[in-house]
């Protein structure tokens, strides 16, 4: 995931064109901020629901960011679409 963030962050600081690795960056960043909250959701023994406890809001801001930015698989089905018409 930083490999593809900092990719496109160097492609963009230098003015050239992140067109491929930009859709590569948001595929690893969605799926590893979903993967992170529900490893830790699982961690904390499912105590995360809890709202007393701070971490479902952590779970459900990476729910609703996945929602409204693109899921992982959403992600995915852009760049495949990308490599199919390029």
């Amino acid at each position: 995931m930083k490999v593809t963030l900092w990719r496109a962050i160097h492609l963009l600081a230098q003015g050239e064109d992140a067109s491929e690795i930009l859709p590569i960056a948001k595929y690893w960043a969605s799926v590893g901020g979903a993967s992170v909250t529900y490893a830790a959701q699982h961690l904390h023994g499912g105590i995360g629901v809890d709202l007393d406890y701070p971490l479902h809001r952590y779970y459900l801001w990476a729910r609703q960011i996945g929602l409204h930015l693109g899921t992982g698989t959403a992600q995915l089905a852009r760049l495949g679409e990308q490599i199919a018409a390029g």
